[in-house]
């Protein structure tokens, strides 16, 4: 025989075989099964025909044969010239044992000697061929098997094929990330087997796998996606040739063997202990070369008993130098605590040996696979543009859009979430049931801290360099505040303590949009106390708000809150305030340091005389961020019929719509993911981006939403700006009418294109303008000019 069997040959062997042991197969129509299950419990694990020169430690086919769908014999079919042992009939009894219902006949062959047993007794059976009567009167004769013998089965099994023992590992972590897999809209399980973006980290992790590093850690903060990010593993790597064990450390905190050896004593009813687990483990990795053992830790933190700890430390150890592999996901706060031996610089075995992999927001593929993604399952589109929104690249935030979004969708239309959050975004967060009252109750308690601390993060750089942006308290104005409840918020999950530089320990939320949105409420309340002047109102609320997370968001709520008949004034007068605080460019000059905080970096300090040449920055930004989302919601505060009801809301969209510098959100994502985009600062004009872009300044989505709402009055103002040939004012209409030119709304898509036309027939007289302004001969001039008029967009 050789080495390597073909289908065919398979077929002729089986056929042989059948022709020499039951010579009436043809007569009662014996079919053979070349793939069955065997139970190990509630596991059913797939055996399939395989070719035996690819697993050398048996050399053996599995055949199961059938009559009329009942099971009636189990062929074990050796390779020929190999002799017949003790162990083929070991194995192919536990085999037939295994499978239900039980084949009443076993055989062992290899060609010329056919050895048969009685499956139930495990007795030889004395003949040479089988019919229909012996099947019978063996299966009427047959009675329970016994509870010593199936151990005795699933023993010799489990020591002699590592396939089917990795089967019922990853069959049992299947089942425990199963646990975890919930719908779209279900937060409270991690996964969403519907919502997968497949992470560039996982080649990272096979890399340092195939360098023969056999600890890697992936550090990131809780809803950054840790648990998906081993379950996509768990999924591309699931072979019988792999085996993957999950363990969630916050499910079950105690030995991993024993939690193995329970399992299989549940489901067997069999008592195996977790020294017999470590022996299978041992004699199916030492059975096949090929084979790799994983063990996927979720959730690892400084809370695992020591005795677990030390087991990870001896699997290592055992199986050092061979295939076996840990990965495990952890925070920040608990990797320190890990990795490091307390109040010393030294680290621990577990630091020493780990490689880490830090996971981040999306990348650019990330994103772009998933809104693809959410365009194609769930007919949900973001806005072009979105791709400069951070929010966006947080695998939490766009699943939890699509769960807000996705439902009742008419078929084929499909819904477009704006490339700039605003009010309305904040406000679905928090309506978010899988937050509950507990957590919304923790997250105003460090809303309270967070603004009790405005006047000491002016004294304590570092405090208002990890503050601003992220909600950061230091957990000692927490305990002073709310003693009774910081261990309830620590095991809510919802924060991380930090350890930082010259002994600072802060509280770092979890969910900023919590903090955001309860911020509205807070600030609101102590605004609505304040007695000074209109000027100092204004500069209270500004200096709240900034630092913030959704700092511009969190102000507009608050706006919002004064608009009704009781506060109108106030409302009016603060718009009015903010915008005499326009944003301008402030340059800096050399022997400028600044300094930050950088999520997974750490501080950086930069030296504008060392480190790089005389730059700028945009000062007094926050005004009109505040102002360029309140912008997107008409104000009609005009009583007088000489004017437009909405002629203020213009004055607001014509004042902020014209400033020369690019208005955008503060972006407080990681360093690594900071996006740059195309754009122009022209001299007399200011700094216009690339249309290609999209939109990324909250003022030119609010433009485009009142466009849908009062389009008179966005014609009125793009007249008015064609009129006094404003430039930034024509172009962020121009950019926001852009994406509706194939709006699904006919009379939408139609004025779109006519605003664009005239667009167009402005911008070949502006541009000629503008490149021929310094010109100072006239007749040359308008020579040039005539010229550029002429050339096609």
């Amino acid at each position: 025989m050789s080495d390597k069997l073909n289908e065919s040959t398979i077929e002729a062997r089986i056929d042989g075989i059948l022709k020499q042991i039951f010579p009436t197969f043809n007569d009662v129509n014996v079919q053979h099964q070349k793939s069955f299950s065997i139970h190990f419990g509630h596991h059913n694990v797939l055996v399939d025909l395989k070719d035996p020169s690819k697993y050398a430690s048996r050399a053996i086919l599995d055949i199961l044969l059938t009559i009329d769908d009942k099971n009636v014999m189990l062929l074990e079919l050796k390779r020929a010239g190999l002799a017949l042992t003790s162990n083929d009939k070991e194995q192919g009894l536990s085999y037939a044992r295994l499978i239900n219902p039980m084949p009443p006949i076993t055989l062992i062959s290899n060609g010329t000697e056919n050895q048969f047993y009685n499956t139930y007794t495990k007795e030889n059976l004395d003949c040479n061929e089988v019919d229909v009567s012996l099947i019978e009167k063996i299966t009427e004769s047959s009675f329970k098997l016994a509870l010593n013998d199936f151990k005795e089965a699933v023993n010799t099994l489990l020591n002699n094929d590592n396939s089917i023992f990795s089967k019922i590992i990853n069959q049992i972590s299947e089942d425990k990330f199963e646990l975890q897999t919930g719908r779209i809209d279900d937060f409270n399980k991690p996964i969403c087997s519907k919502f997968q973006i497949e992470r560039e980290l996982l080649e990272d992790i096979e890399k340092l796998f195939t360098d023969s590093n056999s600890l890697v850690g992936i550090v990131g903060h809780s809803f950054s996606g840790k648990t998906s990010l081993l379950y996509q593993y768990f999924k591309k790597l699931n072979s019988e040739n792999n085996f993957l064990l999950y363990i969630d450390c916050y499910d079950h905190n105690y030995s991993v063997l024993q939690q193995l050896a329970n399992h299989f004593s549940k489901n067997t009813k069999v008592s195996i202990t977790k020294d017999k687990i470590r022996e299978w483990l041992i004699n199916s990795l030492s059975n096949n070369t090929e084979a790799k053992f994983y063990l996927l830790l979720d959730n690892f933190n400084n809370e695992v008993p020591d005795e677990i700890k030390n087991e990870i430390i001896e699997l290592i150890d055992i199986f050092s130098g061979t295939n076996q592999h840990t990965l495990y996901t952890i925070d920040e706060f608990n990797f320190k605590k890990i990795a490091f031996i307390e109040n010393r610089r030294y680290k621990t075995i577990i630091g020493n040996q780990s490689k880490i992999l830090q996971l981040d927001e999306f990348t650019d593929k990330e994103y772009y696979a998933s809104v693809n993604h959410m365009y194609e399952n769930f007919r949900v589109a973001i806005e072009h543009g979105g791709h400069f929104t951070q929010e966006y690249r947080q695998p939490r935030v766009l699943r939890h859009l699509v769960s807000i979004f996705h439902k009742d969708i008419p078929e084929e239309e499909y819904v477009k979430i704006l490339a700039v959050p605003d009010f309305n975004y904040l406000k679905s967060f928090a309506s978010n049931n899988h937050y509950t009252s507990k957590v919304h109750t923790l997250y105003k308690k460090i809303v309270v801290c967070f603004i009790a601390e405005s006047k000491l993060r002016k004294d304590d750089i570092d405090l208002n360099i990890i503050a601003s942006g992220t909600g950061a308290i230091k957990i000692e104005t927490f305990k002073k505040f709310f003693t009774d409840d910081l261990d309830a918020l620590i095991k809510s999950s919802s924060i991380v303590i930090r350890e930082l530089r010259n002994g600072l320990v802060v509280i770092l939320p979890k969910i900023p949009e919590l903090i955001a949105f309860h911020s509205i409420a807070a600030i609101t309340n102590i605004i609505e106390k304040e007695t000074s002047d209109y000027k100092e109102i204004c500069n209270k609320l500004i200096e709240l708000v900034t630092p913030i997370p959704y700092c511009d968001i969190v102000a507009t709520g608050v706006l919002m809150n004064f608009g009704n008949e009781k506060h109108i004034a106030l409302f009016s007068e603060l718009v009015q305030e903010l915008l005499k605080i326009p944003p301008h460019y402030e340059e800096i000059g050399k022997g400028t340091k600044t300094l930050m905080y950088v999520e997974g970096v750490g501080y950086i300090q930069m030296n504008f005389e060392d480190d790089m040449e005389d730059g700028g920055f945009i000062a007094d930004f926050m005004p009109f961020a505040i102002l360029s989302q309140i912008a997107g919601y008409p104000l009609g505060l005009v009583d007088n019929e000489e004017y437009s009801t909405y002629a203020f809301h213009l004055h607001l969209l014509d004042t902020v719509a014209s400033n020369e510098n690019f208005i955008r959100r503060a972006d407080v994502s990681s360093i690594q993911n900071m996006k740059s985009y195309e754009s122009y600062d022209w001299e007399g004009i200011g700094h216009i981006v690339s249309g290609h872009e999209g939109i990324i300044e909250p003022i030119v989505q609010s433009i485009q939403k009142c466009f849908f709402s009062i389009p008179k009055e966005i014609e009125r103002l793009y007249e008015k700006g064609f009129k006094e040939n404003n430039f930034p004012l024509i172009w962020r209409i121009y950019l926001a009418l852009r994406p509706l030119t194939d709006y699904s709304d006919e009379d939408i898509t139609n004025q779109a294109n006519s605003f664009l036309s005239k667009f167009d027939a402005y911008f070949n007289s502006f541009m000629s303008d503008f490149f021929t302004r310094n010109i100072e001969d006239e007749e040359e001039k308008e020579r040039l000019k005539n010229r550029l008029k002429k050339l096609k967009k």
